[in-house]
């Protein structure tokens, strides 16, 4: 049986539960709400908070991957950095985002501020042609 981690009780009506970004289940409950009812409530949604524990733990190794900038994604697609003798500016080719040497060799930082440029300006033009489209 699920076990939540937290119990939190307050001045409600209702009884909630949700799965925080660690994959832990939180309920909220009223205060004079017995645990008994507490239990039986999480054995009921027992399925969903598994699907949701699910998704939460997909996500996390999803975003691992972006947080330590092993990955970006733009406009859907998945793009690994990939650094190019060959390249005079960054540039998108077949699921990877070539980045020139001459960046690379001054640092992470200016890497990351340069990437971060080039997704801001393909966005901006991505952008400007969707309102152009729509208005």
């Amino acid at each position: 049986m699920l076990r939540p981690e937290n119990i939190i009780r307050c001045n409600r009506k209702t009884l909630s539960l949700y799965v925080n970004a660690g994959g832990e289940l939180v309920v909220k409950a009223p205060v004079k709400l017995p645990e008994r009812k507490i239990f039986e409530f999480v054995k009921s949604k027992e399925d969903w908070i598994r699907t949701q524990q699910e998704r939460v733990k997909q996500n996390s190794y999803i975003n691992q991957s972006v947080r330590c900038y092993r990955t970006f994604y733009f406009l859907g697609q998945e793009l690994t950095p990939l650094i190019s003798t060959k390249c005079k500016k960054i540039s998108k080719n077949e699921g990877l985002l070539l980045i020139p040497e001459k960046f690379a060799i001054q640092g992470d930082d200016v890497v990351l501020k340069k990437v971060e440029k080039w997704l801001r300006d393909n966005a901006k033009l991505v952008i400007e042609e969707r309102s152009l489209y729509f208005s």
